[in-house]
């Protein structure tokens, strides 16, 4: 997992030609200016806009992926996002089709806060949806990025 800053988006292109397209997607959206919903940033890469209220850790889930890495950037409003490595976990059934595995156990929460966003890769479970102290509205951009 890595954790930054908006401003640094750019920084990541030496990840790969996926990577820079969607990071410059995400730094040029940044200030939210899309509709919910998905957007297509590529044939294999896509971005989508969400909105959603916090809630107790209770009723979040841990997920990971294996074909997608996951970016998850805070346009408003804040989240704790729990992660641990995928082997660390009980380990669900793999949804193959949505690229989705739920797991569970208990990881540790990181702030993700507005301007910040976290890099997830295929290893890192998360589970966002966290709230902080009391639930809050949140708006972010999700990058799905394929692996190649």
């Amino acid at each position: 997992m890595i954790i930054d800053q908006i401003e640094r988006a750019n920084s990541y292109a030496y990840l790969g030609e996926g990577f820079e397209k969607a990071m410059n997607f995400l730094y040029d959206h940044r200030n939210g200016d899309l509709e919910l919903g998905r957007y297509e940033i590529s044939d294999d890469d896509y971005a989508l806009v969400q909105s959603y209220e916090t809630k107790p850790i209770e009723e979040c889930h841990f997920e990971a992926h294996k074909r997608y890495i996951d970016v998850q950037y805070s346009i408003s409003g804040s989240e704790g996002i729990s992660w641990a490595l995928t082997d660390h976990l009980h380990q669900a059934d793999y949804d193959e089709k949505k690229d989705f595995i739920r797991l569970e156990g208990k990881g540790d929460i990181f702030p993700l806060t507005a301007g910040n966003f976290f890099i997830l890769f295929p290893s890192d479970a998360h589970q966002p949806k966290i709230m902080i102290g009391k639930s809050e509205q949140i708006r972010k951009i999700v990058l799905k990025i394929r692996i190649r």
